[in-house]
């Protein structure tokens, strides 16, 4: 390389470094100022932020102070009109007249009172028996949720060289929804299945009874409820000669009340 082309070189190399500490200088530059803007942004911000929270400040204490005012400032009773003697003749006619305006517009806000007073009363009653009714509901019943069902064969000896299809049991799995109101403790559970012909299963024809009612049941489990959500599964027994093709209900009750239901296809 001759000296004209190292010289070249030279001052090529030199110019990049010069733009390359300008660049650089520009960048630290920026940066900073960034900085120092973003720094100068936050601290604007909270000053803005804290006077709009004064002015807010100072616009609740007002409206207080107006809606205060609203109730007291209404004149004592005969203040607000002009005291006159039956002397005054002049202002007795005047008087009297301010005095049947002053009854009137009193007579209509009192029929307005009334009528809003009513219409509110009535509306708390209704709302306050609906609330009742919904917590009264969560109170005192179980709810069964996630209910499903399906046929189960048997697998044994007895019915592995046999032809017979048909199934012999039931499973139904549910979950007894979480519920504060309701004491801790094991809960009594009667699952009721009825076939396509409406019938209900029970292979022990059990029931319950009290003076009014009677529930004939499929079969009854004992679940302890601790108020959270209880998953629990059972069996139930099929009678072979109300075993089926077709949909069949299954019911769960607690208490003589239906606490959830599902149905499942037997093919």
């Amino acid at each position: 390389m001759n000296s004209k082309s190292i010289h070249i070189f030279k001052l090529v190399a030199g110019a990049l470094a010069v733009l390359c500490s300008v660049l650089i200088y520009q960048l630290v530059r920026n940066h900073s100022v960034h900085e120092e803007f973003e720094k100068k942004s936050k601290l604007e911000n909270i000053a803005l932020q804290n006077q709009i929270d004064e002015i807010l400040g100072k616009y609740d204490s007002l409206k207080a102070a107006t809606d205060a005012n609203a109730y007291t400032s209404r004149p004592a009773i005969g203040e607000d009109l002009p005291k006159v003697t039956v002397e005054d003749d002049s202002k007795v006619a005047n008087k009297i007249d301010l005095l049947k305006t002053s009854i009137d517009k009193d007579k209509d806000e009192v029929i307005f009172l009334t009528k809003r007073i009513s219409f509110n009363t009535n509306e708390l009653k209704k709302l306050s028996v609906d609330d009742k009714k919904k917590t009264d509901k969560k109170i005192h019943y179980l709810s069964a949720i996630n209910v499903n069902a399906k046929g189960v064969k048997i697998l044994s000896d007895l019915y592995a060289s046999s032809p017979e299809k048909s199934i012999q049991q039931i499973r139904v799995c549910f979950t007894l929804e979480s519920n504060e109101f309701i004491a801790k403790g094991d809960k009594s559970i009667y699952i009721q299945v009825v076939n396509p012909k409406n019938q209900i299963i029970s292979v022990n024809n059990t029931s319950l009874e009290t003076d009014e009612t009677t529930l004939t049941y499929s079969e009854q489990v004992t679940a302890y409820f601790n108020q959270k959500d209880t998953d629990v599964c059972t069996y139930v027994n099929l009678e072979k000669n109300k075993t089926v093709k077709g949909k069949y209900l299954v019911n769960i009750y607690a208490d003589f009340k239906k606490i959830g239901s599902t149905t499942f296809e037997y093919n």
